[in-house]
């Protein structure tokens, strides 16, 4: 669900995803601090998952309140005992300073491209998608900042 979904009645809403989650269903609240109500929708939802929208995660290395915003949002996650997701990392810049402020999985073009999905399933089931795909395949867009960490300074 996005935080831009309009909701007439949370109580409704609130039922419905109780009765969702009891049958094993998790929330997940994406384009987080895109929208004028992120926060309200957060503290009401209680997801299992924010995505931080690109809105907040580009030049985040060079811009101390989004990085702050960002920051706010990653503690509010882990004292919830929620996940989070940074979108649009397009830089190693971005990708290490969403790593220190705590974001462990992030997606975005510095980690993979769009791709189709006969492509993508041969990267879930372990194939080399290079070797058999119409077009050449990035990566999986995405990943595990400490995993990308590791495989860019391993690389230099």
């Amino acid at each position: 669900m996005t935080e831009h979904a309009f909701v007439d009645d949370y109580t409704d809403l609130l039922s419905s995803l109780s009765q969702l989650r009891s049958r094993g269903f998790q929330l997940a609240v994406d384009d987080a601090g895109a929208g004028y109500s992120c926060l309200q929708h957060i503290l009401q939802l209680r997801p299992d998952l924010i995505k931080l929208d690109m809105c907040l995660t580009r030049d985040i290395d060079r811009d101390p309140a989004r990085k702050a915003l960002a920051s706010a949002l990653v503690r509010f996650a882990r004292d919830t005992g929620c996940r989070i997701i940074a979108e649009g990392v397009e830089t190693e810049a971005e990708l290490r300073t969403l790593h220190s402020i705590g974001v462990a999985k992030a997606q975005g073009y510095l980690l993979g491209r769009p791709m189709p999905f006969s492509a993508a399933m041969q990267i879930v089931e372990g194939a080399d998608p290079s070797a058999e795909a119409e077009e050449p395949c990035s990566p999986p867009a995405s990943m595990d900042l400490a995993d990308q960490m590791s495989a860019g300074s391993a690389g230099r």
